[in-house]
């Protein structure tokens, strides 16, 4: 369905690349938030974007924004970062078709799917990649990652579930709109025949 290199694709593409390039350097320039934080919010792009257009753009996404990233500070090491949003974006954008954003029915059940994937996504991604991650590659203590993987596990769920749903089910509301526009159009124009 989604998972495919189409005008709207590469146009989302384009756009969440822009989205967290612009806002790490926005963030980073005036703020003192930490990696794990930005994390957080460029999370958020990607995995809405992933949710409405699938598994090439919760791919692409992060790669051409830390590409960029990393060219622009000289080659700063951010692989852990582009590692756990390549992660979240392609789980999610494997769902996409099941949660029918696009279609209009991200609903009743879709809610629950989407909440349970996120979650899934979360403990594995803050739990379980990055500790050993950062254990193995980075030589960090273990018990002390996985301590604060925990918490930002706790922070992603939290922020997928009172940021990303809101956000979808705006989407899915307007996705449902507009769909009603074009079958009305449909409809007039036959009966118009």
């Amino acid at each position: 369905m989604k998972n495919r290199f189409d005008t709207e694709t590469v146009a989302s593409i384009v756009l969440g690349t822009m989205l967290i390039v612009l806002s790490y350097f926005g963030l980073t320039q005036y703020t003192a938030l930490s990696d794990m934080w930005l994390i957080q919010i460029f999370a958020i792009v990607v995995v809405v974007i992933a949710a409405v257009y699938g598994t090439v753009a919760g791919l692409m996404i992060p790669l051409a924004a830390f590409l960029v990233i990393n060219m622009a500070n000289g080659g700063r090491n951010t692989d852990t970062e582009m590692l756990l949003l390549i992660f979240s974006g392609v789980a999610t954008g494997h769902y996409a078709d099941k949660f029918m954003v696009r279609d209009g029915r991200f609903e009743g059940m879709r809610l629950a799917d989407y909440a349970v994937v996120e979650t899934v996504v979360a403990v594995l991604a803050w739990v379980c990649i990055d500790p050993l991650f950062n254990f193995y590659v980075r030589s960090w203590d273990l018990r002390a990652t996985m301590l604060l993987g925990v918490k930002f596990c706790g922070i992603s769920i939290i922020n997928m579930l009172c940021v990303c749903m809101p956000v979808l089910l705006l989407l899915n509301n307007l996705y449902k709109k507009y769909g009603k526009i074009v079958a009305a159009r449909n409809d007039y124009s036959e009966r118009v025949r």
